[in-house]
C-alpha cells in the first residue's frame, strides 16, 4: 500500500485462529519513536472488536458454546509482522455496518475478508447465488427457498437475457472470447438499466443466448467439494438448457413434445448416472463420486436451439469406495436400492438375492442414514427402473445389470484362511458364498478358487504358479470386484450415450452446436492424501490454470474497454505445480517409470522425484517426513501425499487369471466390458510394446490423456463458472462457518483471481458513486458544467496530487486511472481517500454536534421557561378556583336549606292532602253505608212482602186440595155407611157374594187412599224444595244490591280520585310558581356573584361558565322535578283510569252473572212449576180413575137395589 498509516483506514479485519478474520476499529495506533516524526515508523496499532448484528443467528461455533467473542474488545496488533502489514478493509456505510453486494466486484475493497462477510450476509438472508471475477458462486441453502427456482423464475430470466434480446453480443469481438471465461465482461444490465441477481438460470441464459447468438460452443464449468450442491446445480443446469426451446413453441406443436421426450430421456440418464457413481458420504447424502463431462447437443431451427441429444464421459471413478472401509458412509446408492427391494423382485434377478439385506454382504454393511433425500430406497429404486425404461432398457437387459451388481457384492463375501499345510498359500473358508458365486458368474468353482488363491507368472518359456497369501488373496478379490463395477458404470455410460446421443449425420461440414457441462470433484485436502486426490487435485489445478488465464484476459479486456493504457502487466505463464506434475521429469513421468519397473518402490519413486525436481517451489521436501511422504505446494493449498500405495494403483494390475475368470462369465455386461479392457484378447506382450504405450496405459496417463482432451475441447468453448460452497459442516439454513468457507474461497480459486487484478487496480468504482461519495472533499463548484467522467478525472486529480505509490510489483507511479465508465484505483489510494473523507465526516460531525448542543440547551431552557410560565399559571388558577370553590359551597347550602324549606312545605301540603283525602273517604263510606241499609231494609220487607205473598197463594192452593179431599173422604165415608146399610139390609138373601163385594171395594179404597197419601207426600216435597229455590232466589237477588251497592262505592272513589288528580294539578301549578321564584332567586344570586368578581377580572370567563353550568344544573333539575311529577300525575292518571276500568269490568261481569244466573232461576222457577203442575194433574187424574169406577159401583149397586 501507499501509506502504513491504518488510521486512515478505521474499520478493518483483523486475523482470528477460530474464526479467520473478525471486523475491527482501528483506535490507536503505536509508532518506534513518538519524539521525532520523520524518524518514527509504526510497530503496532490497537484495535476495538466489532459483533456483526447477526453474529450469533448467522456464525457457526466449533464447539457447543459460542466462542468468546467479546465485542469492543481492544486487541494488541504487532503490525512488524507480515501477517499483519495489510490488514484488508471492511466496507462499510455511514453506520459502521459491513455492507454486502451480489456483485463482490461492486464492493469499494475487494478482499478475501470482505468476500467472507458479504457471502454470509448474502446466506443469512437466504440469497444464495453472487458474483465475482467472472465466477458465479453458489452457496448451499441447505433448504428449499420458495420461488427460487420456480417456472416463473426461470422464464423471467429467459426473456430478460434471451427472448428479448437485452445482451448485446458482438460477433466479431465473441471470436476473441473463444477459451475464455466470459461472465463477468458480460453487460447484465437490463433495458431499464436495472441490474440482473446472480443465478443459476443467468448462467443456463447466458450459454444458450451465445449458442444461438455466435458460432461459438459453450462450455459451464461446475466445481465444489463434496455437499456444496454441483450435482443440484449440474441437473438444475440441465434443466433450464432442455426448457428454453420449450417456451418459444406452443403446446399444440409436435417440436415441442419432442423436445421435451429428449429432454426427458438426458435427464433420466443423469439420474441413472447418479444412482450407479453417487453414495452417501459424511459431508452429502448423495455426493457424487466421478467427475463427468456432459455434451448437450443442439439443433437450430433458424432462430432458436432445441436439444437433440447428449453424450457423457466419466472421469476417476473412486472405485476405492467399493470396499467401503468408512463406518459412517455409504457404497454406492445401487447396491441399497437393491436390497430394498421385495423378494419377489429379488427373486426374478437372482435366488440368491431372496430375503437378504445390508448385513448379508461385506461390501455393503449398515452405515449411514438408511434414507437419501428423505426418501427410502425402495422409491429410490422404482425410480431408477422408470428411469431405465426411459432410456428404452428391456427387462432383460434390466436383469443382466442387476445380476452384474449383484456378482460384485458376492465377491466381497469370499473370505481366506492361511492353508494348514503351508502358511503361504491361501484357501477359501467360506464354500457356501464360493458356492452361490460360482452359480451366479456361471462359472466352475475351481476355476474361480484357483483365480483366487493363485497366479500365473511366466520366466522366459516357462509358466509358473505362485500361490498367494491371505492377503494377496483379498487384494486380488478386491481387484475383480473393483474391475467388475467399473466395467459396469463404463457399460452404463457406453448405454446411456447411444440411448441419448444424436445418431443422424449432419450435411457437409455443418456441426451440431454443443453446450458442455463438466462436473468436477473440488480440491480434496487431507492432512494425508492419497492417490486418489493427487488426482483429483491435478484436474482441479489444470481448471484453475485456465481459469486464472480467462481471469487475466478478462482483467486486459475491461481496461481496454475502458480505454485505460496499461503500461506494464505481469504475464500468466504455466504455473509451476504444472509443470512440477507434468513435465519430461515430473510427477507423472517418474510414477509410470517406476510402475514399469518390476522391483519398484514407493521409496525409490520418492527419492527420485525430490532429485529431478529439488528446484521447483511447489514440491515441499521435509526431512522429517517419511521415505514414502512429499509435499505439493497446490494454489490452494500445501498438501502432504503418501506415496505408499501410488504404484499398484497406477497400475490398476488385473491378473490374466482374473480378466480371464471376468470374460468367462456368463453374464454379458461382465464379460463385453472385460474384452473391451483386455483389447479384445490376449495382445500384444508387454515385452514387445513400447515404454510411452506402456505408460499411457497407467490410470494417471490415461487420465493425464482425458484431461488434455478435455482442456482442448474447453479452450474451443466460450468457458462460465460455477463454484460451489457448503457454507457449514451442519447443513444447517443460514449459518456460516467461517473457517469452512475460507478454505473453499481459496480452493475455488477466488482469492488467486483476486490477486490477479489486485496486481494492478486494486478497487473500482462506477463514476457516479465515487463522486458521490468523495464529492464532500472538494468545492462544488469543481464538479459543474460537465459529465460524471470530467468530473471524475478532475475531482479525483486533485485529491490524489499528494499521493505516492510507494508498495507496487509494477512499475506506474499512477494513483489511478479514469475509464469511460469506472475509475480505478491502486493500492493504498482509496484507503488514503476514505481517510481524509474520515476525517472530513468527523468535522462535521463536530460541527454538528455543537450545533445540536446549542438546539438541545435552547428547547431545555425554553422547556423550563414554559414550564415555569404554567406553574405560576396553574397557582393563580389554583387560588382563584379554592375562592370559588368556597363561594360555590356557601351558595349550595343556601340552596340546599332553601330547597329544604320548599321541600318540608311540600311534604306538609301532602300531608294536609291525604289526611283530608283519608277523612273525605270516611265520609262517604260512612254516607254510602246508610244508604246500603236503607237499601237492605227496603229489600229485605220487598223480600219479605213477595214470600208472604207467594206463601199465601201457595197456602190457599193446599186449602183448597185439603178441603177437596176431606169432602172426598166424607163422600166415601157416606158411600161406605150406604154400602154398609145395604149390606146388613141383604144378609139374608145373598150374603156370600154381597160380602165379596164389600170387601172388593174396601180393597179399592184402601189403595186409593194409600195412592192419596203417597200424593201428598210428594206434594210437600215439592213445595220444601220450591221454598230453596225462593231463598236461592232471595240471596241472588241480595249479591246484586249489594254489587249494585259496590258500584256506587267505587264510582265514588273515582270521583275522589279525579278530585285528587285535581288537587294535584293545583299542586304542579304551586310547584312550577316555586320554580319560577327559585329561577329568580338564582339569578339574583348570579348577579351578586359577578358583582363579588370584580377583583378577578381576569378569571371572569371562567367563572361566569362555572355560573352558567351551574345555573344549567338547577334548570336541569327543575327540569327533572317537573318531569317527575308529570309523570308522577301521569302515573296516578293511568292508574285512576286503570281501576276505573277494571271496576267497570267486574260490575259489567256482575250484571252478566246476576243476569244469567236471574234467567237460570227464572227458568229452574218455571220447570219446576211446571213439575209441580204435572204432578197435580197426575194426582187430578188418579182421583178421577179412581171416581169413575165407584160411580160404576153405584150404579150397579142401586140397579141391583
Amino acid at each position: 500500500m501507499g501509506s502504513d498509516d491504518d488510521e486512515k483506514k478505521p474499520y478493518i479485519f483483523v486475523r482470528d485462529t477460530e474464526y479467520g478474520w473478525i471486523p475491527a476499529e482501528v483506535s490507536e495506533v503505536h509508532y518506534t519513536d513518538e519524539n521525532d516524526v520523520r524518524k518514527r515508523k509504526k510497530k503496532a496499532i490497537t484495535v476495538r472488536t466489532l459483533k456483526p448484528y447477526n453474529w450469533d443467528e448467522s456464525t457457526q461455533f466449533e464447539e457447543s458454546d459460542a466462542y468468546p467473542f467479546e465485542e469492543n474488545q481492544n486487541l494488541w496488533i504487532n503490525t512488524t509482522l507480515p501477517a499483519n502489514a495489510k490488514l484488508p478493509s471492511q466496507n462499510v456505510d455511514d453506520q459502521g455496518h459491513i455492507l454486502q453486494a451480489a456483485d463482490l466486484a461492486d464492493l469499494g475493497f475487494v478482499n478475501e475478508a470482505s468476500i467472507l462477510y458479504s457471502l454470509k450476509e448474502r446466506n443469512y438472508s437466504l440469497k444464495p447465488y453472487s458474483k465475482v471475477n467472472g465466477i458465479l458462486v453458489s452457496l448451499n441453502p441447505f433448504k428449499r427457498i420458495d420461488g427460487l427456482y420456480a417456472d416463473k423464475k426461470r422464464e423471467e430470466y429467459a426473456n430478460n437475457l434471451i427472448f428479448e434480446n437485452t445482451i448485446d453480443f458482438d460477433a466479431e469481438k465473441e471470436k476473441d472470447l473463444v477459451g475464455r471465461g466470459s461472465f463477468a465482461g458480460e453487460s447484465l444490465a437490463l433495458a431499464d438499466g436495472t441490474s440482473i441477481e446472480p443465478h443459476i438460470f443467468q448462467i443456463s441464459c447466458l450459454a444458450y443466448k451465445g449458442l444461438i447468438s455466435t458460432p461459438l460452443d459453450q462450455s459451464i464449468l461446475v466445481s465444489g467439494e463434496s455437499g456444496s450442491g454441483k450435482t443440484y446445480a449440474v441437473k438444475l443446469l440441465m434443466e433450464d438448457l432442455a426448457a428454453y426451446y420449450s417456451m418459444t413453441q406452443s403446446s399444440e406443436t409436435s417440436d415441442k413434445s419432442s423436445g421435451q421426450a429428449v429432454a426427458s430421456r438426458v435427464l433420466k440418464a443423469n439420474e441413472i448416472l447418479e444412482a450407479f457413481g453417487n453414495a452417501q458420504t459424511i459431508r452429502n447424502e448423495n455426493s457424487s463420486r466421478f467427475s463427468k463431462f456432459v455434451k448437450l447437443q443442439f439443433k437450430s431451427d433458424g432462430q432458436y436451439m432445441a436439444l437433440i441429444g447428449s453424450s457423457a464421459t466419466a472421469y476417476v471413478l473412486e472405485k476405492s469406495r467399493i470396499l467401503n472401509s468408512n463406518s459412517r458412509e455409504r457404497n454406492y446408492h445401487i447396491f441399497y436400492r437393491l436390497l430394498a427391494a421385495d423378494n419377489q423382485f429379488k427373486r426374478s434377478i437372482w435366488e440368491g438375492l431372496v430375503d437378504t439385506d445390508k448385513n448379508s454382504f461385506q461390501y455393503i454393511g449398515a452405515h449411514g442414514k438408511p434414507e437419501v433425500d428423505d426418501k427410502p430406497d425402495s422409491d429410490h429404486l422404482q425410480d431408477t427402473i422408470d428411469a431405465m425404461t426411459t432410456m428404452g432398457l428391456s427387462d432383460e437387459q434390466r436383469r443382466t445389470i442387476f445380476r452384474a451388481v449383484c456378482i460384485v457384492l458376492q465377491i466381497g463375501n469370499i473370505n481366506f484362511e492361511e492353508d494348514p499345510s503351508d502358511s503361504s498359500k491361501s484357501k477359501i473358508n467360506s464354500p457356501a458364498e464360493l458356492i452361490k458365486l460360482s452359480d451366479i458368474m456361471e462359472i466352475p468353482i475351481q476355476e474361480i478358487e484357483s483365480c483366487l488363491t493363485s497366479r500365473l507368472v511366466k520366466a522366459r518359456n516357462e509358466t509358473f504358479t505362485v500361490h498367494l497369501k491371505v492377503s494377496d488373496a483379498r487384494q486380488s478379490r478386491d481387484t475383480l470386484a473393483k474391475s467388475i463395477y467399473s466395467s459396469i458404470f463404463d457399460y452404463m455410460v457406453g448405454m446411456l450415450n447411444d440411448a441419448t446421443e444424436d445418431k443422424s449425420k449432419p450435411s457437409g461440414e455443418e456441426r451440431a452446436p454443443v453446450i458442455n457441462l463438466l462436473d468436477i470433484f473440488g480440491f480434496e485436502s487431507y492432512p494425508t492424501c492419497l492417490f486418489e486426490q493427487l488426482c483429483i487435485n491435478y484436474a482441479n489445478e489444470k481448471i484453475q490454470a485456465k481459469y486464472t488465464e480467462d481471469n487475466f484476459n478478462i482483467v486486459l479486456n475491461e481496461f481496454r474497454d475502458e480505454k485505460i493504457d496499461i503500461l506494464e502487466i505481469p504475464g500468466i505463464g504455466e504455473p509451476e505445480v504444472l509443470a512440477l506434475l507434468e513435465r519430461r521429469s515430473g510427477l507423472i513421468t517418474i510414477l509410470n517409470d517406476k510402475c514399469i519397473q518390476a522391483s519398484s518402490t514407493a521409496k525409490n519413486f520418492v527419492y527420485q522425484l525430490k532429485q529431478l525436481n529439488v528446484n521447483n517451489p511447489c514440491l515441499i521436501q521435509n526431512k522429517l517426513a517419511r521415505p514414502t511422504e512429499f509435499g505439493i505446494k497446490h494454489y490452494a493449498a500445501t498438501l502432504t501425499y503418501d506415496a505408499e500405495l501410488f504404484i499398484p494403483r497406477n497400475k490398476e494390475a488385473i491378473s490374466d487369471e482374473l480378466m480371464k475368470c471376468a470374460i468367462n462369465c456368463s453374464n454379458e455386461v461382465v464379460s463385453t466390458q472385460s474384452k473391451k479392457t483386455l483389447g479384445g484378447g490376449d495382445g500384444a506382450k508387454v515385452s514387445r510394446r513400447g515404454k510411452s504405450s506402456i505408460a499411457a496405459s497407467f490410470v494417471l496417463g490415461k487420465f493425464q490423456r482425458q484431461l488434455k482432451t478435455l482442456m482442448k475441447i474447453i479452450e474451443q468453448t466460450k468457458t462460465y463458472y460455477v463454484r460451489c460452497i457448503k457454507p457449514n459442516t451442519r447443513h444447517v439454513p443460514k449459518i456460516t462457518d467461517h473457517k469452512t468457507t475460507l478454505d473453499q474461497l481459496t480452493t475455488a480459486g477466488l482469492v488467486e483471481a483476486l490477486n490477479i487484478s489486485q496486481n494492478y487496480f486494486q478497487s473500482s468504482y462506477v463514476h457516479s458513486k465515487a463522486i458521490e461519495r468523495f464529492q464532500a472533499l472538494t468545492e462544488p463548484r469543481i464538479l459543474r458544467g460537465s459529465d460524471d467522467k470530467d468530473c471524475a478525472e478532475r475531482l479525483f486529480g486533485m485529491l490524489l496530487s499528494q499521493f505516492v505509490v510507494t508498495d507496487s510489483a509494477i512499475d506506474d507511479s499512477r494513483s489511478h486511472a479514469v475509464g469511460l465508465t469506472k475509475i480505478y484505483f491502486r493500492g493504498g489510494s482509496l484507503e488514503y481517500l476514505e481517510a481524509k473523507r474520515k476525517v472530513v465526516q468527523t468535522d462535521a460531525i463536530i460541527i454538528l454536534q455543537r450545533f445540536f448542543r446549542k438546539v438541545i440547551k435552547r428547547i431545555r431552557f425554553l422547556a423550563f421557561k414554559k414550564a415555569a410560565l404554567m406553574v405560576q399559571a396553574f397557582e393563580r388558577k389554583r387560588k382563584t378556583r379554592m375562592l370559588y370553590l368556597k363561594k360555590v359551597k356557601i351558595c349550595r347550602r343556601i340552596q340546599c336549606l332553601y330547597r329544604g324549606y320548599l321541600g318540608r312545605n311540600v311534604v306538609y301540603q301532602l300531608k294536609r292532602h291525604n289526611a283530608a283525602v283519608r277523612i273525605q273517604t270516611c265520609y262517604r263510606g260512612k254516607s254510602v253505608g246508610a244508604e246500603v241499609v236503607l237499601i237492605l231494609k227496603a229489600a229485605k220487607k220487598i223480600f219479605a212482602f213477595v214470600k208472604k205473598r207467594l206463601s199465601k197463594e201457595k197456602f190457599s192452593s193446599l186449602m183448597a186440595n185439603v178441603v177437596e179431599d176431606a169432602r172426598k173422604d166424607t163422600q166415601m165415608k157416606k158411600v161406605l155407611l150406604i154400602l154398609q146399610d145395604e149390606i146388613n139390609a141383604e144378609k139374608a138373601g145373598n150374603r156370600n157374594s154381597h160380602e165379596a163385594l164389600l170387601q172388593e171395594c174396601k180393597d179399592l179404597l184402601s189403595f186409593s187412599r194409600e195412592k192419596t197419601f203417597q200424593l201428598r207426600d210428594n206434594n210437600s216435597r215439592l213445595k220444601i224444595d220450591k221454598s230453596t229455590l225462593s231463598a236461592e232466589h232471595t240471596r241472588l237477588q241480595q249479591k246484586y244490591i249489594s254489587a249494585q251497592s259496590a258500584c256506587i262505592v267505587m264510582q265514588g272513589d273515582i270521583s275522589t280520585i279525579n278530585e285528587a288528580n285535581t288537587a294535584l294539578m293545583r299542586n304542579l301549578g304551586r310547584q312550577r310558581k316555586l320554580l319560577s321564584t327559585k329561577s329568580r332567586d338564582l339569578r339574583e344570586n348570579v348577579a351578586r356573584t359577578d358583582a363579588l368578581s370584580d377583583e378577578f377580572e381576569k378569571e371572569r370567563e371562567m367563572i361566569e361558565l362555572s355560573n352558567k353550568e351551574e345555573i344549567e344544573k338547577y334548570k336541569k333539575e327543575m327540569d327533572l322535578m317537573k318531569i317527575f311529577y308529570e309523570k308522577e300525575l301521569q302515573k296516578t292518571k293511568d292508574q285512576a283510569e286503570l281501576d276505573k276500568n277494571r271496576l267497570q269490568k267486574e260490575i259489567t261481569t256482575l250484571e252478566d252473572e246476576m243476569f244469567a244466573e236471574e234467567e237460570s232461576n227464572s227458568i229452574s222457577f218455571q220447570a219446576m212449576m211446571a213439575a209441580i203442575d204435572g204432578r197435580n194433574k197426575g194426582i187430578t187424574d188418579s182421583f178421577g180413575s179412581i171416581q169413575t169406577p165407584m160411580g160404576d159401583i153405584d150404579e150397579a149397586s142401586v140397579s141391583e137395589l
